[in-house]
């Protein structure tokens, strides 16, 4: 505001605004602290925000919740679920199924993903059906060909995003 009144600089309000912003995360990222929790994580419930992070045990619950917000992050889903729901913005992630994991010959991963990359891992005897609006996405999903048994059905909205499916 001030450099709007009195006009030291020639540059935009909207620019100073963002080369503040970009500034601030420069700083942060240098001098961050030794020792931060990445995520919060409940016994149902996990959530990751500004950093990566890997778990293996989402708790033995029947539906489990990870979202992840600028970072990447690694999810192992080895104990029984029927639903797994994880919102994805500005990261990576990566979530790998076990053969035995799924509850029933029928489960859901729900979840929206925004301007991210998201990898699904699955055994070969899965089906995956996609459903949901893609807005300027891309989904790779290759059937491996074998016999499946079982169906893992993925919901959610993608935009500005990448889905793969792959087969293990």
């Amino acid at each position: 505001m001030l450099n709007h009144h009195f006009q030291w600089l020639r540059v935009g309000t909207g620019t100073l605004i963002v080369a503040s912003l970009l500034i601030y995360i420069g700083v942060r990222m240098l001098f961050k602290k030794e020792r931060r929790f990445n995520f919060y994580r409940s016994a149902k419930t996990e959530k990751r925000l500004f950093g990566k992070a890997s778990d293996s045990d989402m708790g033995k619950v029947k539906s489990s919740n990870s979202d992840t917000v600028f970072g990447g992050s690694t999810c192992y889903i080895d104990t029984p679920f029927t639903d797994v729901s994880g919102d994805t913005f500005f990261s990576a992630s990566s979530v790998y199924f076990t053969a035995d994991s799924m509850l029933g010959d029928k489960a859901t991963y729900s979840g929206d993903t925004v301007f991210s990359t998201l990898k699904l891992y699955v055994p070969k005897t899965w089906a995956v059906r996609i459903t949901g609006d893609t807005v300027m996405s891309s989904i790779k999903a290759n059937p491996s060909g074998a016999q499946t048994d079982k169906l893992l059905e993925v919901t959610g909205d993608f935009v500005f995003s990448r889905l793969e499916v792959h087969c293990l």
